[in-house]
């Protein structure tokens, strides 16, 4: 799929399958499939740390996930910080 999009791209590719709960890591060398990596972290773990971070409920942080105080579709700086240490989890779950 990823070649058929993008075509042959060359070096070693990630891609990311970030679901609900758990996501996974398919990597690629050359257009060729080395191995997947399932982690158990998801949409739902941003979620909740924006939720816990900012004091507000899982709904309204699901929302924030996805547009700001303005409405518009970009993070606010402190939700921004919220998921960059989220990320920081993410990465650190591959190594």
């Amino acid at each position: 799929m990823v070649e058929q999009n993008y075509g042959l791209l060359p070096g070693l590719i990630a891609v990311v399958n970030l679901g609900t709960t758990a996501s996974q890591i398919i990597f690629l060398s050359n257009g060729q499939y080395l191995y997947t990596r399932e982690i158990g972290m998801g949409g739902e773990h941003f979620t909740k740390a924006i939720a816990d971070a900012m004091g507000i409920s899982y709904e309204d942080a699901e929302q924030a996930k996805h547009k700001d105080q303005r409405g518009e579709s970009v993070l606010s700086p402190e939700i921004q910080t919220v998921v960059s240490g989220v990320n920081d989890q993410f990465v650190s779950e591959l190594q």
